[in-house]
């Protein structure tokens, strides 16, 4: 054996984990008392929920406000918002939930 290899083989023995977590700086100091298992079906399940919601609004939303906007646009004298809501197709709240997936992933950073 050559002298480097006595010397890096000493130095590696000499080293030991807790030295190593010891001098570890910024996020990665934090991550010695993580879980040791990330819950993914956790995340998944708030995600869901996150994107349920988001399409119950726009489902409430949509429903609720475009009559409104279509009756104050509409140039005919005689056409009140009742008739304007008779003839308005409401969205369902499966289309609600594809604009609102389609939306968030158009504008999402």
């Amino acid at each position: 054996m050559t002298l480097t290899s006595l010397l890096v083989e000493n130095f590696v023995s000499s080293i030991s984990s807790n030295d190593i977590n010891n001098k570890m700086i910024g996020g990665a100091s934090m991550m010695k008392n993580a879980p040791k298992s990330s819950n993914f079906l956790t995340l998944l399940l708030i995600v869901l929920i996150i994107l349920l919601i988001k399409a119950f609004i726009v489902y409430i939303g949509y429903n609720f406000i475009v009559p409104r906007i279509i009756y104050s646009m509409s140039q005919e004298p005689n056409k009140t918002l009742e008739k304007v809501e008779a003839n308005f197709r409401k969205i369902t709240y499966l289309e609600a939930l594809i604009l609102s997936i389609f939306v968030s992933t158009l504008f999402s950073s």
